[in-house]
């Protein structure tokens, strides 16, 4: 598993001695979502992939930004179950942790495991010529998308906030004999 990424670093100048408190929410058992930690270590790591992490910083006065800065970490595809006949892993250097999933076939399959969540995000690269993806969950249709879109920097392709926390498994199926990319997936939660 590769180390965790630094999220802020405090204890700028500006700012002298500096606590955080951030709050986790993971799709996972382990530990207590929704905990609130305060730290004055000089970094603060997110945690495992579909944990989301909130963090509010401020100086030793109580001072500091208004809200929680909040920042989910994504799953990568190659947690998808999926056909190795049918999916094929290739290389990118621009994709999240340098890979994608990738099918040009109708009605291909790629499926997550059992997962506990709330809000549910595909990501995928823009691609002129690439196919549709449908998204469903616990086995309903829930959306499409379409790589040809170009979604907002940063945005996933698809994203479907639940009305309660569910469990269930996300499964996402080609429309069409075009390629279709698949790069990472998120379905965490935090309520």
């Amino acid at each position: 598993m590769a180390a965790a990424t630094p999220l802020i670093r405090p204890g700028s100048p500006r700012w002298g001695a500096m606590s955080a408190s951030f709050r986790t929410g993971s799709g996972r058992s382990r530990g207590a979502p929704g905990s609130v930690t305060t730290s004055r270590s000089s970094d603060i790591a997110l945690g495992a992939a579909g944990t989301t992490t909130c963090v509010r910083v401020v100086n030793a006065h109580g001072e500091g930004a208004p809200g929680a800065t909040c920042v989910t970490r994504l799953s990568d595809e190659r947690a998808l179950r999926a056909s190795r006949y049918v999916w094929r892993a290739r290389s990118d250097a621009t994709a999240y942790s340098r890979t994608l999933l990738t099918a040009a076939r109708r009605g291909a399959i790629a499926q997550s495991r059992i997962l506990r969540a709330d809000v549910l995000a595909v990501y995928a690269p823009q691609c002129g010529t690439c196919g549709r993806v449908e998204v469903l969950w616990r086995g309903a249709r829930v959306g499409t998308f379409s790589q040809r879109a170009r979604p907002p920097f940063g945005q996933p392709s698809f994203k479907l906030t639940l009305p309660t926390t569910q469990r269930g498994v996300l499964t996402l199926r080609t429309l069409d004999a075009r390629p279709v990319y698949l790069d990472a997936f998120a379905a965490h939660r935090f309520r």
